[in-house]
């Protein structure tokens, strides 16, 4: 988590020393993952987001990495942690638009595995005259196509999630990370 990437380029024979540099196109490893959150009309502008915490992610494994893909490989007993996906000193309010809240500087990335879920905690006042607040953890999964499809490679997958009065919902967007294209002097 962080500002940490895995990225690699394929090369599957060896170059020639010549006046031309080498060709490079790097190509991310990992999957980059974002939670957006917004209210509907009863919650947004009342109700306060605490956390967000990603559950039992796995942060080792092994990746193999050959001219078309990076296959990752990971151990049955991989250690598993939560991770502070955000989480500040005070909660934020809601609103009906979309925000990414996150901890790190504009990346979540992870090794890719199979999707887990999600707690929210978020806090509401159910009576603002006698001033009765409640607390509340909601757990979510993460699978975005209802499968277990692992996240993959080189993928940016973003979750918009609606917490409304009833329930929670989420729509997951996958979309395809870009390869950087590396030339003579530039630094990554």
């Amino acid at each position: 988590e962080g500002s940490n990437d895995l990225m690699w380029f394929p090369m599957t024979n060896a170059y020639n020393k010549q006046a031309n540099e080498v060709p490079v196109q790097m190509k991310h490893a990992c999957s980059w993952i974002t939670i957006n959150v917004a209210g509907d009309d009863v919650t947004a502008n009342n109700w306060t987001l605490n956390s967000l915490v990603v559950k039992q992610l796995v942060h080792t494994g092994s990746v193999a990495c050959n001219a078309t893909s990076a296959t990752w490989t990971i151990a049955s007993d991989a250690d598993k942690d939560d991770e502070d996906y955000y989480n500040p000193a005070t909660g934020t309010t809601f609103t009906t638009s979309f925000v990414k809240y996150e901890k790190a500087a504009n990346n979540f990335i992870v090794i890719p595995q199979e999707p887990v879920d999600l707690a929210i905690t978020y806090t509401y006042t159910s009576d603002a005259t006698n001033n009765l607040t409640f607390t509340e953890t909601k757990t979510v999964s993460l699978d975005y196509d209802a499968n277990g499809t692992a996240w993959q490679p080189g993928v940016h997958y973003i979750y918009n999630i609606t917490i409304t009065a009833t329930e929670i919902l989420i729509d997951p967007y996958v979309a395809e990370w870009v390869d950087a294209t590396v030339t003579p002097g530039t630094t990554i």
